[in-house]
């Protein structure tokens, strides 16, 4: 199974995110992760085993090339603005998790409930049984919003 994970941001988001993105490590262990991100991502999860291979932005096209060379599994958009909707809709994928707005949405300005990294999980098929253990398990107050 092939997962892409979306998140580019603030040095901020990308810490905070580090709970949520050891879930998806613990959720889809055999899977072969790649993280779509910023330079700044890359220095911050280079070295972790969270991720098998990352992609940095460097450029729209050169970016979209490199993201077509694989098809993904799931494609989990955790970033959601334009430009990363953008990438989604060019990644060769079986099916995409927005976790806030979808690129219709983005564009007509609406602003749905963001979803929460329990439900992102849900929605790749995991159960919220499954879900609240490993919460619970893992002294994860919560998974970061």
């Amino acid at each position: 199974m092939r997962i892409l994970i979306v998140r580019f941001s603030s040095v901020g988001d990308l810490v905070t995110l580090e709970p949520a993105l050891r879930a998806y490590r613990h959720f889809f262990h055999d899977a072969h992760i790649t993280f779509l991100t910023s330079t700044l991502g890359y220095g911050l999860y280079g070295d972790s085993d969270y991720f098998d291979s990352f992609i940095v932005d460097k450029g729209f096209v050169s970016t979209v090339n490199e993201l077509r060379q694989n098809v993904y599994d799931i494609v989990i958009n955790l970033q959601c603005t334009r430009r990363s909707h953008w990438f989604t809709f060019f990644a060769k994928k079986v099916k995409l998790i927005n976790r806030s707005s979808s690129m219709l949405q983005k564009y007509c300005y609406i602003k749905p409930q963001t979803k929460s990294h329990t439900q992102v999980l849900n929605e790749c098929g995991f159960s919220s049984d499954e879900v609240n253990s490993y919460v619970n398990n893992n002294a994860v107050v919560n998974l970061p919003v």
